[in-house]
């Protein structure tokens, strides 16, 4: 009975974890296409004070997804090998 209660719960966590691992991705892809768009629409001007901290934070919010992905599939990976146990 309470290896089933267990089982059903990681298997719950899976599938929120990989909702979880959907929206971050989107949110990569949506980020990664407006970061180049803009690098592309100042290619041509001067860079700028201005441009350099633009270019600096929207660098480290698209690390920031690729962390909060890479540490969600390691989860992932983690209750998988739970459920495998049981």
């Amino acid at each position: 009975m309470e290896t089933t209660v267990h089982k059903k719960s990681l298997i719950y966590s899976l599938q929120e974890n990989k909702e979880k691992v959907k929206k971050q991705t989107r949110l990569l892809v949506v980020f990664t296409v407006a970061i180049t768009a803009f690098l592309l629409a100042f290619a041509f001007t001067n860079i700028t004070q201005w441009y350099a901290l633009a270019i600096i934070f929207f660098s480290g919010y698209v690390l920031y997804l690729c962390y909060k992905i890479i540490s969600l599939w390691q989860r992932h990976k983690k209750i998988k090998e739970k459920l495998k146990t049981l």
